[in-house]
């Protein structure tokens, strides 16, 4: 049986999984911008759903960022799904429709990194416990 390596200090591990997150993030966002310049490219969809689920399994790690992760899912639906509807038949409102998505998502991709490095901050300011 494999175990993992004890962190000398145990409030290390969060700090790691935040930092870890927000570069999972930065990734899925270079994604997203590339899947949206390339639509309907499959190659980018898969990498966008595999950078999604990166940050899933860092988030699973940190029970504080919860509501901003979800709220991240969410948002990453519904662009997905107006996407979606443009390959099946653009209406008049779609234009609108995208742009409203993709603000909402980005406004949720910030919330995300923000709560995360609000973590790392006020970890840095108390310091480790002894």
């Amino acid at each position: 049986m494999l175990f993992a390596p004890m962190s000398a200090h145990p409030e290390a591990q969060p700090d790691a999984v935040a930092a870890q997150l927000v570069a999972a993030l930065a990734s899925y966002e270079q994604e997203v911008e590339a899947l949206l310049a390339a639509w309907p490219d499959m190659a980018h969809y898969e990498g966008v759903g595999a950078r999604i689920d990166d940050i899933r399994r860092h988030a699973a790690g940190l029970p504080t960022v919860s509501v901003q992760f979800v709220a991240l899912l969410i948002a990453h639906t519904e662009l997905v799904h107006v996407l979606w509807t443009q390959v099946n038949g653009a209406s008049p409102q779609h234009a609108q429709h995208l742009q409203a998505a993709r603000e909402q998502h980005r406004e949720c991709a910030a919330g995300l990194r923000l709560r995360c490095k609000a973590l790392l901050s006020t970890r840095a300011e108390c310091g480790p416990k002894s």
